[in-house]
């Protein structure tokens, strides 16, 4: 065998190496999402979620504030709903419709009531009309007539309908501070959904 014949199966045998790693690598990226590699996983979730809506309106009637915001869930909202659907020990077993105010900022996860509650001014914490949504999803809202000037940034929802009570707290959201004044009325709408899936 000829010197020139082996640099030539030199050349076709990198060919065939590369073209098989090239083919290798490439059905290993086709089978991503479908298989997962090594210590790769792939887990969907299931997330329960929500919005609120604030509007208020001024004395005379006149719709003067308007807005929507996401929620954040707060651990020990996760946690009830864990106890609700694993366990039996639960011992307040109200229902989530009862909503709070505050002036606080940048709800967290760790709150298990919102910090600085209004216990006073006609905006304390109050059982909301629910209503089905759809098959996932419920609403709860609740209007208030504020008897001072108040400002309100916050909102939260509760499974206690007990004013200012504490580790009772599902959700928070914060929205844009809104200053009522005597006979301001300020309607909280919230929508929380269990997607299925």
């Amino acid at each position: 065998m000829s010197l020139k014949n082996i640099n030539v199966n030199r050349k076709q045998i990198i060919c065939i190496v590369l073209v098989f790693m090239i083919g290798f690598f490439a059905g290993q990226l086709a089978n991503l999402n479908s298989k997962p590699l090594g210590t790769i996983q792939h887990i969907e979730m299931t997330e329960v979620h929500g919005y609120v809506v604030v509007k208020v309106w001024d004395a005379e009637g006149n719709l003067i504030y308007e807005y929507e915001q996401h929620n954040i869930i707060v651990t020990i909202g996760s946690k009830y709903i864990r106890n609700i659907l694993g366990f039996n020990n639960i011992t307040n077993m109200n229902a989530t419709i009862s909503i709070s105010l505050s002036n606080d900022t940048a709800p967290s996860t760790s709150w298990t009531k919102l910090p600085n509650e209004y216990t006073t001014l006609g905006l304390d914490r109050a059982e909301g009309t629910a209503s089905v949504i759809n098959a996932t999803a419920y609403q709860v809202q609740h209007t208030w007539t504020a008897t001072g000037e108040a400002n309100v940034s916050c909102t939260g929802l509760h499974w206690s309908p007990v004013d200012g009570s504490d580790n009772n707290l599902f959700a928070a959201a914060e929205f844009t501070q809104v200053t009522l004044q005597a006979n301001y009325q300020i309607q909280v709408t919230w929508t929380v959904n269990t997607p299925s899936g």
